[in-house]
């Protein structure tokens, strides 16, 4: 699937960002999983020098409005962020027995070809 974000990235400009959960599955209606992604965003903008200016967790996509600082770009930013979210969410699944969120996840995961067991995020 084509992307449809820019690598070109201007130090101190500011972006609005989207990104999506696979099959628009509704997860963050569930506090829990929503709060992985929130400390997640708070974790990695720090450790990115990347400044929040806002965002909007809905139940099934986030909305970001961030600038940039030198070293770190937004697509960076954003890989680091759902990366690791992304593991949490499936941890929290496996803890939880979250079957049918597994089996779509891992389904996924199949159909990108990129050889990985699980996939929460659209690419």
């Amino acid at each position: 699937m084509k992307r449809r974000h820019s690598r070109l990235q201007v130090p101190g400009s500011t972006n609005f960002v989207t990104t999506t959960i696979v099959n628009f599955l509704p997860i963050f209606r569930d506090e829990a999983l929503a709060k992985i992604v929130l400390d997640n965003i708070r974790i990695y903008s720090q450790k990115c020098d990347i400044q929040v200016h806002g965002f909007v967790i809905m139940p099934n996509h986030l909305h970001l409005l961030l600038t940039v600082g030198h070293e770190v770009c937004v697509s960076q930013f954003m890989g680091r962020m759902k990366e690791y979210s992304a593991k949490e969410i499936v941890n929290w699944c496996l803890g939880n027995k979250e079957t049918s969120l597994l089996t779509v996840f891992s389904t996924a995961a199949k159909e990108s070809k990129r050889g990985h067991k699980y996939q929460v995020w659209q690419e």
